[in-house]
């Protein structure tokens, strides 16, 4: 059932890796006469679909963190190479961002009452992923359905990468970045699925059946379990497409007591880099 996608690079730098990346693209354009989508099947139902499930302002404890938190999330979406995508965002007061107006974001206002507490954060989220997934259906979406956390971003080839793929029933992304801004300290996750929510794309249309969707409102850890159980195939990508960082101060992992406010590369066996400036700018997340 499991099949592989991407290599290990164990020994190469998070710039080198980058690069090499890229390269893999321009190869690709070269291969294609400059069009980096060749020719394959269904190329029009592999749309992705960005679900996010924004903190409810009561619940944060600096909303202008969280709006800029957003900001960014979207920013390195909308900037992408391949504009194949929406983003629906959901959420109980809207923030004040310029992105939001973009054509490709759809805002949803929730009307059940906000957490009380981080006890309440999960079911929280999944409620709003639930209402997501409810629009999507009345809108007769096909196409690769991704829960996305509002503090997290997307490699601007991201959706270039996906769609230039095989058609599959789920991906699910084995390394991503994690980052400790409070440590300024960078680093490639390995199980980034079992860390991280945005971690797992799967395929949805509007014959799905519940089973198919409930995977998606189910504790991300145990994605590869769930996807077994009602015996849907997966692929694992092991190149690092999306970058999770922590270390502020509304991260739900830290306020529920899930990492540690000192959380580093030394506690998953993994090498840490310092967090220069030109991520920032290879993300795009900034202006």
């Amino acid at each position: 059932m499991e099949q592989q996608e991407g290599r290990d690079d164990e020994l190469l730098s998070i710039q080198e890796g980058l690069l090499e990346f890229e390269n893999h693209f321009n190869q690709v354009l070269k291969e294609n006469d400059g069009n980096s989508h060749p020719p394959y099947e269904n190329n029009k139902e592999k749309e992705i679909a960005f679900a996010i499930s924004l903190k409810s302002k009561t619940a944060s404890r600096d909303w202008k963190v969280v709006q800029n938190n957003l900001s960014k999330t979207l920013k390195s979406i909308l900037r992408n190479t391949d504009q194949h995508f929406r983003i629906i965002v959901a959420g109980h007061k809207k923030p004040t961002i310029k992105e939001l107006d973009h054509e490709k974001i759809t805002w949803i206002t929730v009307k059940f009452a906000p957490p009380k507490g981080p006890n309440e954060y999960t079911r929280d989220k999944m409620r709003k992923r639930r209402a997501i997934i409810s629009h999507l259906r009345n809108d007769n979406f096909k196409g690769y359905f991704m829960p996305l956390d509002s503090d997290d971003w997307i490699h601007h080839r991201f959706v270039e990468y996906i769609r230039s793929q095989p058609l599959s029933e789920a991906l699910i992304l084995e390394q991503g970045f994690f980052s400790n801004i409070r440590n300024n300290e960078v680093w490639i996750m390995k199980n980034f699925y079992r860390r991280c929510g945005s971690s797992a794309l799967v395929y949805i249309d509007s014959n799905t059946n519940r089973k198919r969707y409930s995977v998606t409102v189910k504790a991300h850890p145990f994605i590869k379990e769930n996807l077994k159980k009602i015996g849907l195939p997966y692929k694992l990508v092991k190149i690092p497409l999306v970058f999770r960082y922590f270390g502020h101060s509304d991260n739900n992992s830290i306020l529920k007591g899930k990492l540690d406010t000192d959380f580093s590369a030394l506690d998953c066996n993994a090498t840490g880099e310092i967090l220069e400036d030109w991520i920032y700018n290879y993300f795009k997340v900034i202006d």
